[in-house]
């Protein structure tokens, strides 16, 4: 059976320790290796890790998580795991690795506001 990777980002509040959903907050991710995940209704992943860091990371202010994830051919709803630039619909994947991805305009944007606070 053949395997391919993609990356999903994911919300990340540090605080709380809980990883959520950017298209929903109220869906949470268990995001610790080897944890797998399912959907009847699918899971989009990234084709490429700059595509999932580019289009998908900062849109909230929290930082984000960079799931690397595996999945089988079987599992693949929609897209094409080869493109370069897009993504795929899964209905289940693993995670392989996680990694932060600092926010970080909300940093910049804290310094200006304190600058404009003096």
């Amino acid at each position: 059976m053949k395997k391919y990777i993609g990356y999903k980002t994911v919300g990340w509040d540090s605080k709380k320790k809980r990883a959520f959903s950017l298209y929903d907050p109220k869906i949470t991710y268990d995001a610790k290796r080897g944890k797998s995940h399912k959907s009847s209704n699918g899971l989009f992943l990234g084709t490429t890790r700059e595509f999932s860091i580019d289009y998908y990371s900062g849109q909230t202010d929290y930082d984000d998580l960079l799931l690397t994830c595996e999945y089988n051919e079987t599992d693949i709803l929609r897209g094409d795991p080869k493109s370069r630039s897009g993504e795929v619909v899964v209905k289940e994947f693993r995670i392989i690795k996680v990694e932060v991805i600092k926010n970080e305009f909300k940093i910049e944007t804290i310094k200006l506001k304190t600058l404009l606070d003096i």
